[in-house]
């Protein structure tokens, strides 16, 4: 579309106007009216305003703004006929007009007056939503889905997420319906919908699936492996196998009408399971099984019987002694049971929970068994009657782990380590068990062997009241029982006393910059069995004996405890020896005739400790005896040498 323009002269009235604008054109390519800016072409003058011709053009000012006839915006875009006008706001109607300028400067009159709403470009895709799947055939389906704006429709389908097939339809609506067809019966296919708008802004959904219809079923399901199980006196538990997935109903009776049936179970299966109860006992009854597929295909078994028998056997009691121990730990187990309508045929033991029974004792209710491995057990027994109905009963045996990890105390602190009486000491220890945890302290504070605190946390504080030298001791249990001991030394001044040594003294000891000490620990831990929770193992009597709980290793310990803790002597006799006894252990254990030899050497020990007054009386006539022998070879030596001194 061309517009003339207004020939105006802007210069002398009696000159003539150079590059006035005989004919102007200005126009708004379509393309061009978005993005918040605007095209502006036009057909340049050929002649002046006088009709002659115009040979002195040298440019085009354009003009323009909010307001029709008022431009308060002016550009220079020199001698060309197509200028972009930016920076416009979006969604505001705008007014342009361009003149013209020759060589001399004078400027035409404004073109024909155009104007324009702007816009941003379209740069937002569709918005895909409502996507599903309607008149699923065999081999065609619709794909339904919608969008904000109007856009074309394209639909991307397959047997897999790459699809390879399409269909498109170009007209632009909001709506979108599109048939797929040529499709294969009873096969899952994906599929992806796409849309793109005026713009050329497209959007694509996610993937999505169908699967078309299934060519009709006519066949119905084969039936086999009847079975009639766990049969009682009014009840029985019929199993069956299809070939197809179906429904589950047994029919039954006491002749071939059947006159009972069980409630239909609708889940289609293709191992069915019922249970018919309030059946009378010692009876025969005929029954057959009946099952439908989806498509309604009924099947029905030939005949079949069963005759009810017995009640399950009772199982009354079911023990196990011990529960817990040890490995290897030999466990007897013991059950009582009972059958209403006949006698218990069989006792069957499972006992590590496996699902295989280990042993029949056959009418025998009892067992044994010895566990070597570590581990919870879950021991079942099975009890069958003469009518072949059973029933099962459970025991759990916890079987443990002989090897039991000593804790190791890190450190062990007492802050002060000297002082005045009365001496406020804080004693803080550290202390990990790699197999458990810590399950508490004790704490001997003048280290007489006697604890006189007990606590779960630490640190903890004590108040030592009389001068003296203390070897404060803690010992760290572990929640398995084993234990270590760890000791410092408090030096404690009486309060007259002037220059006390702030340092004191411990086996080994590191001052920190904050004036605590570390002592050593004076414990050591070994691999050679569980330890107790009376402050550790006696480790040569445990190896050559073969167990801690063995009544001998029991009465040594009784005698450390009694007789070595109760005195400076004796607990360094005991620190000394758990020092260097763990490898001899180890090295006994491992040679049965150097275990046998041990027992003998420990034995008068282990005689004398339990029979303290035997032992002295035997001790006693020993000595007399060897006092009697003595005198008697002393005489006969005697004897022998007169005789010598005068024989001829």
């Amino acid at each position: 579309m061309r517009e003339r323009g207004l020939e105006m002269n802007r210069g002398t009235a009696k000159t003539r106007t150079a590059a006035a604008v005989l004919i102007f054109a200005l126009f708004f390519p379509v393309a061009s009216s978005y993005g918040a800016d605007a095209t502006l072409t036009w057909n340049p003058p050929t002649t002046n305003t006088d009709g002659s011709p115009l040979t002195d053009l040298d440019g085009y000012y354009v003009y323009y703004g909010t307001t029709s006839g008022s431009y308060d915006q002016k550009v220079d875009v020199g001698n060309i006929t197509e200028y972009k006008v930016t920076g416009l706001t979006s969604g505001t109607r705008y007014y342009f007009a361009v003149t013209a300028y020759n060589t001399a400067g004078r400027e035409s009159s404004y073109s024909a007056e155009k104007s324009k709403v702007v816009f941003d470009a379209d740069t937002t895709a569709p918005s895909i939503s409502g996507v599903y799947v309607s008149n699923i055939g065999q081999t065609s389906a619709e794909i339904n889905w919608t969008t904000d704006e109007d856009a074309d429709s394209l639909v991307r389908y397959g047997v897999t997420a790459s699809y390879g097939s399409n269909v498109f339809d170009s007209s632009m609506g909001k709506a979108h319906t599109m048939v797929i067809s040529g499709l294969s019966p009873s096969t899952t296919y994906n599929f992806q919908v796409l849309s793109t708008d005026a713009s050329g802004n497209q959007a694509s959904s996610g993937n999505y699936t169908f699967t078309t219809a299934d060519v009709p079923d006519t066949t119905a399901p084969a039936i086999s492996d009847i079975r009639f199980t766990d049969i009682t006196s009014s009840s029985v538990t019929v199993t069956w196998k299809t070939d197809e997935p179906s429904t589950s109903q047994v029919e039954y009776g006491l002749d071939t009408s059947y006159a009972s049936a069980s409630a239909l179970d609708s889940t289609l299966t293709t191992s069915h399971r019922v249970v018919i109860t309030g059946l009378s006992a010692y009876t025969t009854y005929h029954a057959r099984v009946i099952s439908a597929d989806a498509a309604g295909n009924s099947a029905v078994s030939s005949d079949h019987y069963f005759i009810t028998s017995n009640t399950a056997p009772s199982i009354t009691s079911l023990d196990a002694s011990p529960s817990s121990g040890y490995a290897p730990l030999y466990v007897s187990f013991t059950a009582a049971a009972s059958d209403a309508d006949g006698f218990v045929a069989s006792y069957e033991w499972d006992f590590d929970g496996d699902g295989a029974y280990d042993d029949d004792t056959g009418t025998v209710a009892a067992a044994s068994h010895t566990y070597t491995s570590p581990g919870t057990y879950t021991a079942v027994l099975k009890v069958t009657d003469n009518g072949g109905a059973s029933t099962t009963a459970q025991v759990t045996v916890t079987v443990k782990d002989v090897v039991n990890t000593l804790p190791v105390i890190s450190s062990f602190t007492a802050d002060p380590l000297s002082g005045t009486a009365p001496l406020d000491v804080t004693f803080s220890v550290s202390a990990s068990d790699a197999d458990g945890s810590i399950a508490g302290y004790e704490w001997d504070f003048d280290g007489n062997g006697t604890y006189e605190a007990s606590t779960s946390t630490v640190p903890v504080s004590h108040t030592y009241t009389a001068p003296g030298t203390y070897k404060a001791v803690v010992r760290v249990t572990d929640d398995d029982g084993a234990s270590v001991t760890a000791s410092v030394t408090i030096e404690v001044a009486d309060a007259s006393s002037k220059g006390a040594d702030t340092t004191g003294s411990t086996t080994t000891t590191t001052t920190s910059a904050d004036n605590t000490t570390t002592s050593s620990l004076a414990a050591s831990t070994t691999a050679q069995g569980p330890v107790t929770s009376d402050g550790g193992n006696c480790f040569i009597a445990t190896a050559a004996f073969g167990s801690y709980l063995d009544p001998h290793v029991n009465v040594l310990r009784q005698f450390r405890d009694e007789y070595l803790l109760t005195n400076a002597a004796g607990r360094a006799f005991v620190d000394f020896y758990y020092a260097v006894s763990p490898p001899l252990a180890a090295f006994i254990a491992d040679h049965d005739w150097l275990r046998a030899a041990v027992r003998v050497a420990l034995t008068p020990l282990i005689f004398a400790v339990m029979y303290p007054a035997a032992a002295f009386i035997a001790m006693a006539v020993f000595a007399a005896a060897a006092a009697v022998s003595v005198s008697l070879y002393r005489d006969h030596r005697r004897r022998r040498a007169l005789r010598k001194k005068y024989s001829f």
